[in-house]
């Protein structure tokens, strides 16, 4: 029965407020006064061991608004509702991430390269236009939308006289683009799932 009740002692977390007080302070023999300008300290126990931290106020009302962290902290429930919440925060923005248009990955995506002649810049500008209409032509709004087989579809298209001007590339032509679409959409790697 002893050592159950050990066991459960060391399980026990506690996080209490005292006052470390100055030698010539008249409450200096009551760790709990509460409006004396002394230095306040935590005492956390925790797994069986005393901790002592400083949280570097004179204020009570302050030190327990840090006890009160370090209690919530340790807290199980509000643990789990920080998880939930981080989660939830994680899959919002990974859904407005997959909301992307082609249009607008395509525009940040020419905006961020760094194009050092007007013949490159026109190729990437090329290739942007085509996305977007291949886009536009499939019915795909999102960059989620799109896939890497349907990707691959739309580059076995790829021929001199193909029946959409946008698929018109002979084999140099193909050699420019490809690289420019490929690297659009590794951008967005998320998106590219078959």
């Amino acid at each position: 029965m002893h050592r159950m009740s050990k066991e459960a002692n060391n399980t026990l977390t506690t996080v209490s407020v005292y006052a470390r007080h100055k030698a010539g302070c008249s409450k200096k023999e009551d760790r709990n006064w509460k409006r004396c300008r002394c230095r306040k300290w935590l005492y956390i126990f925790e797994d069986g061991k005393p901790t002592r931290v400083t949280v570097n106020t004179r204020s009570w009302e302050q030190a327990e608004r840090a006890a009160q962290v370090e209690r919530d902290r340790r807290d199980p429930v509000k643990k789990k509702l920080q998880e939930i919440s981080e989660h939830e925060s994680r899959k919002a923005a990974s859904q407005k991430a997959k909301n992307i248009t082609v249009q607008v990955a395509t525009e940040r995506w020419l905006a961020a390269q760094k194009l050092t002649s007007r013949g490159t810049a026109t190729i990437y500008e090329v290739a942007g236009t085509r996305i977007g209409t291949w886009a536009t032509d499939q019915g795909i709004v999102n960059v989620a939308d799109i896939t890497a087989g349907a990707l691959d579809l739309w580059r076995g298209l790829w021929t001199k006289k193909a029946e959409k001007k946008y698929d018109r590339l002979g084999p140099t032509s193909q050699s420019h683009f490809q690289p420019p679409l490929w690297t659009a959409w590794r951008r967005y790697p998320s998106s590219l799932i078959s």
